[in-house]
């Protein structure tokens, strides 16, 4: 396996893997469009980092993006890309009205939570590649490129209830639980934090 920086024309890959491996979730149901978006915005913000890990035949398996701080992420990237997440939100008015609604509260209500520490924001494999280290090698490459940028935390959010496959696996990356709260509608929500040698 290879981890590589990700590049704005990665965000095809990212989003097709996010919808792959998140199929129920809301950002997915927004669809391709906004996550290819979404993806090539934070590949190009000089405060994320954004990897891919390939087979060795260059085969995407997975992704990572971090932020490097947590607060204020959300609105920079939104005021770097304002036209084309104002496109997005042309397209959500007129077909998901509830949608844009839901995307606006959620926005409002991270940054509350938000403390001064990097953040994973995504990270996700192919389903077929379950199992065979792949979320691991992300997370360490994601770490190492934090400490090169003198981070001294790393964070993430993840949902609480019937998820103990996923919780485990980031207490076993050494992520502990520093807070609970519920998000928009009722959403139970961990924020798990690992600190950074």
């Amino acid at each position: 396996m290879i981890v590589r920086e990700a590049i704005p024309k990665d965000c095809n890959t990212l989003a097709d893997i996010h919808l792959q491996s998140f199929n129920d979730f809301f950002l997915s149901s927004l669809g391709q469009r906004f996550l290819k978006t979404f993806y090539k915005a934070c590949i190009k913000n000089p405060g994320a980092i954004a990897v891919v890990c390939n087979t060795s035949e260059g085969v995407a398996m997975g992704f990572a993006v971090v932020s490097l701080k947590s607060k204020g992420f959300y609105k920079n990237i939104l005021a770097r890309n304002l036209f084309a997440f104002s496109m997005e939100a042309i397209v959500l008015v007129f077909s998901r009205p509830r949608a844009l609604l839901r995307l606006a509260l959620n926005l409002s209500k991270s940054g509350k939570n938000a403390i001064d520490a990097a953040e994973l924001l995504s990270i996700a494999s192919l389903p077929e590649y379950s199992g065979r280290g792949v979320g691991k090698l992300l997370i360490e490459t994601i770490e190492n490129n934090l400490k090169d940028h003198q981070c001294r935390s790393l964070t993430l959010t993840t949902d609480y209830y019937d998820n103990d496959k996923v919780i485990n696996f980031y207490r076993s990356r050494g992520f502990e639980i520093d807070i609970d709260f519920v998000t928009y509608p009722q959403r139970r929500m961990y924020r798990m934090i690992k600190y950074l040698d």
